[in-house]
């Protein structure tokens, strides 16, 4: 294997826990891989575009929040998985907000502007959340 090739440098650091890690000359995404599959990669977001970024931040529980230059999507994942992030829906779009609401019980639930589909999602995860069926057809009853 020609561990030089940042693919297979990749592979070996996430695949095996006693590969040393070394991240240089890593893209961003690549860095980003590594330091979110393994714990004990120090986590250094310097240089990672924003979505890899939130890609580290929604999956290690020791990376600090900061949901700053983040699209709305990104932000809804960061919220979305991780428990001690602050929710806030402000500017996402229906499918962020119904996957916040779907994964965190601690959201409120709005169903308010809501596509049928995102709405049977939050109906069929959240035991909490009222049903309603208004203006759903027959296939999203039925779900």
């Amino acid at each position: 294997m020609n561990t030089d090739e940042p693919f297979n440098r990749v592979l070996a650091m996430t695949n095996d826990p006693s590969s040393p890690i070394d991240l240089t000359g890593l893209d961003s995404e690549d860095r980003a891989y590594v330091m979110a599959h393994r714990p004990d990669c120090p986590i250094d977001l310097t240089g990672l575009d924003p979505e890899d970024r939130a890609y580290v931040m929604a999956r290690r529980p020791d990376c600090p929040i900061d949901l700053t230059d983040l699209s709305p999507s990104a932000r809804a994942t960061v919220m979305a998985r991780r428990p001690d992030c602050p929710i806030d829906l402000t500017g996402l779009d229906q499918d962020g907000r119904a996957r916040v609401m779907v994964y965190r019980p601690d959201c409120p639930i709005d169903l308010t502007g809501l596509d049928p589909s995102n709405r049977i999602r939050v109906m069929a995860h959240r035991p909490d959340c009222p049903i309603d069926f208004t203006g759903m057809g027959a296939y999203e009853r039925s779900i």
